[in-house]
Order: structure tokens, then sequence, then C-alpha cells
């Protein structure tokens, strides 16, 4: 089980899938395709703002050598927080759709929102929705997600809509430094899911 991060004080964050899809192309290019790769995650490079001493210090995980990190993804300015209590309908699925239920109905889903499964062993898997969706009457929805999964997920297992989270290890940090007035400078992390 990861350690989870703070989610105040980020001044920006970008999330970008990993490893990028792999061209083909003929000899003479005059045939090009791209090939997705299995296995393919997220990385999630996060900025922080200046903050009080005291603040910085509970970033201090960031430094966390053996354990993996937690970060919560702050999607509430395009997602509701009454989600309902998500969970995989159905085991053994492959590929790019998740079937859920236990979403409360007519929930909203946005095309490039974020997802987080939860698989039995407690490690997550974050995924970006590839299209809008919303939730039947009955509170089940097929979640078109832009890379595939990772894993087949077991029934019944939890599904964080409202609030995902990311769980990584640090890839690279420029680490705690402190200005004038003990106020920290801008921090910049990078957390990669372990793919």
């Amino acid at each position: 089980m990861g350690k989870l991060l703070p989610s105040d004080h980020v001044r920006n964050w970008a999330i970008s899938v990993t490893p990028r899809p792999a061209r083909s192309a003929s000899a003479f290019e005059t045939n090009m395709n791209f090939i997705t790769r299995t296995g393919q995650h997220l990385e999630a490079r996060v900025t922080l703002t200046p903050m009080a001493r005291a603040d910085a210090l509970a970033w201090g995980d960031l430094e966390e050598p053996f354990d993996t990190l937690i970060w919560p993804i702050d999607q509430s300015d395009i997602i509701a927080a009454n989600e309902g209590s998500p969970r995989v309908a159905g085991a053994a699925q492959l590929g790019r759709t998740l079937n859920v239920d236990g979403v409360t109905a007519g929930y909203v889903i946005p095309k490039g929102a974020y997802v987080t499964h939860i698989a039995s062993t407690g490690r997550r898997y974050t995924y970006p929705i590839a299209s809008a969706v919303t939730a039947s009457g009955t509170g089940t929805a097929a979640l078109d997600l832009r890379i595939p999964l990772r894993v087949s997920p077991a029934d019944n297992d939890v599904i964080e809509i409202a609030t995902p989270k990311l769980e990584g290890l640090v890839m690279s940090d420029t680490g705690l430094e402190y200005g004038e007035g003990f106020l920290s400078l801008p921090r910049t992390f990078t957390l990669r899911e372990r793919g």
C-alpha cells in the first residue's frame, strides 16, 4: 500500500501516457500505422506552489525511496462528487472498455476525466476516459478507456471516479528548497505508474 500525498498547493499538473504508441512504416513510408503497446500507463508531472515551511514538509514523502506514492487527481471542476459506490461489473474484462455498476443514475463521466481501478491486491490502476458516458437508470456504465486495461479486474473491485488517485514511483523531483521568509520555492516532481 502506497503513501498518500497531500492534494493542496498544486500550481499545475499534466498527465501523459507512457510509452507512446510505436510508429510502423513501410520502406518508403507509403503505409504507416501506430501500434498500441501493452502495458501503457500514466505519468504525472506536478508543480507545487511556494508554501510555508510547515506545509512544504507535508510533501516529504516525495523522498520515499521504497514505497509507492498515491497522488489525488483533482477533477472537481469537471465531475460531480456524488458518484455512488462504483464497482467493476463482471470479471475477466480486457481491452479498452470497463463495465461498472453502482454508479449514481444519470451520473456523467466526461471525456478527459480519469478513473482508478483498485485491484484486489490494493494496487491502483488509473485510466483516462476516451469518450463521455452517462450512467444508466440502474447505475451501470461502459467506460471507454483511452488505454487498454493492464490487469483483468475482479468482479466488484472498487472504482474511483470523482476522486481518482495515481499510484506510482517518483521519477524526478527538484527537491525541497527555501527562499526568503522561509517560503519553499516551487517544486516539480514526476510520478509514474509502475505499468
